[in-house]
């Protein structure tokens, strides 16, 4: 066997040829909204899981932060052509459970696509040899040895002339972890991580109420399951297939959100608020427990601040939440209503990969922890499951805060958040993308080396990038496909895509966590390299140590054995639970916190310039009204897919306008505005010609643009209406909402 194939690996051309064809018939399933128009090849066929069972690989999905695990099922012909049969997403993974979501495989379908393209001499592509810039801007092929060679060189003068080298990761990266080590092998304290579905964000204020531990609302067993803030995340298979079985069992599903996202089942209210509002209604829910003397017993034992926080919910009420939300105060009330029957079963549910993006995502976690402490709903059934953070990725936290006491924490398998100095709470998670671009600017930071170019994009525009990367001595992209961010790097460097080489284990957080691991599908392109070896040449050249690649295997390893797995034995089925790893109904929660506790007052909060204790933390200024709307920016798994060579997705888009604004029918009519009119968006940061939809399924006061990627084939990227900055003391990007105008061409 080729040395550069995993087990079960494809040709390449085997690999494009078969996942070419299912890629688009999945993608185009998956947005259909039509379970029945779903293609053989995503749909359940007993003779194909047979299949998968004696041919295939694990892999997972690295379109979001959900990291679904799926298997590739193999196929071969008389004639010796292998290809993919289907994907089958993993029945042990808790989001996938059997199946992939729509970007899942529109993902997929761009793997193939990069797969496929190869960088003319000159040019930023796929494949090919190592790229080195030129004084013009233009890049010229390079080898291996001389770009690595030049690169430790650079990297030594920058630490010689006393500026920092900068690491930043994509937390979606299964070998991420690769990047932290050499950022320790290279001594830094600059290390910066992203999800890049903007996932990271609501993660922050987690950290600061419950610390390092998990929330899983427990879906099964609520009497009242509250789904929060979805429509700005992706709705997961698992995520769906738990609220319709909900509903089928009895319990009453309620949706506070600007918009129905796509992909959601159906639910038995929706509460329209304005984009990043949903903490008023949660806060005036927790008033109304506290009113009707619903309260947990034993809350004040578990909470620190608990006080301090009832005393704020007394201007809580239905008619505040109505004037913040843009709700109706009947539907405030009704809502009210329903929580306090429920109560303590009420699934309080923001889980949805990249949910509550917006500039005040923080603090709404931090009201969501408080609401679950209030309600007594901690690893009650109906409630929430608290499960403690692995050893594993425990491990990997110490790098964002260069802090060898943190490291020593991590190591006994618990982390206390804390900020130094009034620093951006954002750093006690990933560190602040917006401390990463000031360091550059200022000449602090010398050189930045990164396996995701593109996340910048959530911290500054690429005319600020094009300022700013060339004022470093080196800059590196480590990429599988080079973007926009990509081609403004001195060297690009092409490694193996998740579908090129296996992956580190990762744990999908549940009652019962999953724990999951990649192989390789297909073979690596010609002259790409694994992560893990581009890492490590990197060091060699810089002159410091490797074997930090040995330490972080020898740590996996170890963890799977702790968790009672093996490499050889995850490999062939890719996702195992594991309870040890999860709770049970009754377990005392571990809060990772200073005081052992919920904290909904906290004194590092306030340092820091956030709320001091939990509370509402409006997203925009401006009052929606006479063509004034907050903007609601997602990402649709079809628009990313038109990235990708498919006619029939690009068809597909079209055909169901999944490119155009959204906006309220009532809203649009009064603005003159009919279907398919072109208008006019605008904000401070400029203005954009979009396509009208007219729709009921948004708030009046709030339009939806599909966010597909930093880059769109016709120029218009809703990411160009919003001036990049950082939220109020967490330091995280308040980039996905903004207050625009719309009017009507030629009005």
């Amino acid at each position: 066997m080729d040395d550069k194939k995993g087990k079960g690996a494809l040709s390449r051309r085997g690999f494009i040829a078969g996942a070419t064809a299912i890629g688009a018939g999945m993608a185009l399933a998956g947005c259909s909204g039509d379970a029945d128009a779903e293609p053989s090849a995503s749909g359940s066929d007993s003779a194909m899981d047979a299949a998968a069972a004696a041919a295939g690989a694990a892999s997972c999905c690295t379109g979001c932060s959900a990291l679904c695990a799926f298997r590739a099922c193999l196929r071969t012909a008389e004639n010796g052509d292998a290809g993919i049969g289907r994907f089958l997403g993993s029945a042990a993974h808790p989001e996938s459970i059997g199946s992939l979501c729509a970007y899942g495989y529109a993902s997929a379908e761009m793997l193939v696509s990069e797969a496929s393209a190869s960088g003319a001499e000159g040019e930023a592509g796929r494949g090919g040899a190592p790229l080195r810039r030129r004084d013009d801007g233009s890049f010229e092929e390079t080898t291996w040895d001389d770009a690595l060679a030049r690169i430790g060189e650079a990297l030594a003068a920058a630490k010689g002339q006393g500026r920092s080298v900068a690491v930043l990761v994509d937390e979606c990266d299964l070998n991420g972890r690769y990047l932290y080590g050499l950022a320790d092998a290279l001594g830094s304290q600059r290390v910066y991580s992203y999800a890049s579905d903007g996932g990271s964000d609501a993660r922050c204020g987690e950290l600061q109420a419950i610390g390092a531990s998990r929330t899983v609302p427990d879906v099964e067993q609520a009497r009242l399951v509250v789904v929060v803030g979805a429509s700005s995340g992706r709705m997961t298979p698992g995520h769906a297939a738990r609220l319709t079985a909900a509903r089928e069992r009895g319990a009453v599903v309620v949706l506070v959100d600007a918009m129905v996202p796509f992909g959601m089942p159906a639910v038995d209210a929706w509460v329209p608020v304005l984009p990043g509002t949903e903490a008023a209604l949660l806060l005036a829910g927790a008033a109304a427990l506290v009113r009707e003397g619903l309260e947990a017993e034993g809350a004040s034992a578990c909470v620190e601040g608990l006080d301090a926080w009832k005393e704020s919910l007394a201007s809580c009420t239905p008619a505040w939440a109505a004037r913040k939300t843009g709700a109706s105060e009947a539907d405030v009330e009704a809502f009210l209503a329903r929580l306090c029957a429920a109560a303590p079963a009420c699934a309080i549910d923001a889980s949805c990969p990249g949910s509550l993006r917006f500039g005040n995502a923080a603090e709404t976690a931090r009201v969501v922890c408080a609401l679950n402490a209030l309600l007594g709903a901690y690893n009650v059934a109906g409630g929430t499951f608290v499960v403690p953070e692995t050893s594993w990725d425990a491990a990997a936290r110490h790098y964002a805060t260069g802090s060898a006491e943190d490291e020593d924490r991590a190591a006994d398998g618990g982390f206390v958040p804390r900020a130094d100095g009034g620093a951006p709470l954002a750093r006690v998670e990933a560190g602040s993308l917006f401390d990463l671009v000031e360091g550059i600017e200022a000449g602090e930071i010398g050189a930045l080396v990164t396996g995701a170019p593109e996340v910048l994009a959530w911290a500054c525009d690429a005319e600020r990038a094009q300022r700013m990367l060339p004022s470093l001595d080196v800059s590196v992209s480590i990429c599988a496909g080079q973007g926009q961010y990509a081609r403004l790097c001195d060297f690009v460097l092409p490694r193996c895509s998740s579908f090129e080489e296996p992956g580190l284990p990762h744990v999908a957080y549940a009652q019962k966590p999953a724990v999951c691991r990649s192989a390789a599908l297909i073979a690596p392109a010609d002259d790409v390299r694994p992560l893990r070896d581009v890492c490590c040449g990197i060091a060699e050249a810089a002159g410091v140590e490797s074997s930090f690649a040995q330490e972080i295997d020898a740590r996996a390893e170890a963890f799977l054995a702790d968790a009672g797995l093996s490499s050889e034995a995850l490999g062939d089925s890719g996702s195992v639970q594991v309870a040890s790893l999860g709770v049970s109904y009754g377990d005392a929660p571990l809060f990772a916190t200073g005081s052992g506790k919920v904290e909904l007052r906290s004194a590092a909060c306030a340092d820091a310039g956030a709320l001091e204790v939990c509370g509402f933390a409006d997203a925009a200024n401006a009052v929606p009204e006479n063509g004034v709307f907050r903007l609601l920016v997602a990402a649709l798994p079809i628009t990313s897919a038109a990235r990708a060579s498919s006619e029939a997705v690009r068809a597909f888009v079209g055909k169901e306008r999944l490119d155009r604004m959204l906006i309220n029918a009532e809203s649009a009519r009064a603005l003159g505005i009919a279907e398919d009119d072109e208008v006019v968006v605008s904000s401070s940061s400029g203005s954009q010609t979009w396509r009208a939809r007219l729709v009921g399924h948004i708030h009046p006061g709030a339009v939806f643009l599909p966010l597909a990627a930093v880059e769109q084939d016709d120029g218009l990227s809703p990411l160009l209406l919003v001036e990049p900055h950082a939220t109020a003391g967490f330091g995280t990007p308040d980039l996905s909402q903004a207050t625009v105008t719309v009017r009507k061409v030629g009005a």
